[in-house]
């Protein structure tokens, strides 16, 4: 073989999908699910000598395709507050972790719960989905608005504005 050139045994899921460098760098282009796996690399030198193997276990991810915000709001005539329940909910990526963020704090948690109260006005929670391959992040606003007579509890928690989502990779 002379210099420069390698030989290369490939499957053929990679087909069109591999760049060998001519330091031998190899790059696979299109990254698929299925080709998550442990490789090795073995080869010889020009004078017939192997060169040490190498093994490489790669991991493909798939990115987050969709936030959502599931929301539960109750009126607790006690304390004269919202009891306000978030669940957030992502899908295509596996494994994410979730993390909320409102006013200037943060919780890892897919599930939130707190009190509102009607003087505090409109409050926007941010939920962010991560996984190794990209975030994505949706915003909820509520509010907590009295109607009618407190006494009997007709009070009620709003959703004011619309969600954004916000996709970060």
């Amino acid at each position: 073989m002379s210099s420069g050139q390698a030989k290369v045994n490939l499957h053929a899921q990679f087909k069109g999908r591999l760049q060998l460098s001519p330091d031998f760098y190899l790059t696979v282009r299109e990254l698929r699910l299925e080709d998550s796996g442990e490789y090795q690399r073995v080869g010889m030198k020009e004078d017939g000598s192997q060169i040490p193997a190498y093994k490489i276990q790669l991991q493909v991810n798939e990115p987050i395709t969709s936030v959502w915000i599931q929301p539960e709001y109750t009126w607790d005539p006690e304390n004269h507050t919202c009891a306000v329940r978030l669940v957030c909910n992502s899908s295509g990526g596996l494994r994410p972790s979730y993390t909320w963020r409102m006013r200037d704090q943060t919780e890892s948690s897919s599930r939130l719960h707190f009190f509102l109260s009607p003087t505090e006005g409109n409050v926007t929670i941010t939920c962010t989905a991560a996984n190794a391959a990209s975030q994505m992040s949706r915003n909820h606003t509520v509010r907590c608005i009295p109607t009618g007579d407190q006494t009997t509890g007709n009070t009620r928690c709003t959703q004011p504005e619309v969600s954004l989502n916000l996709m970060h990779f």
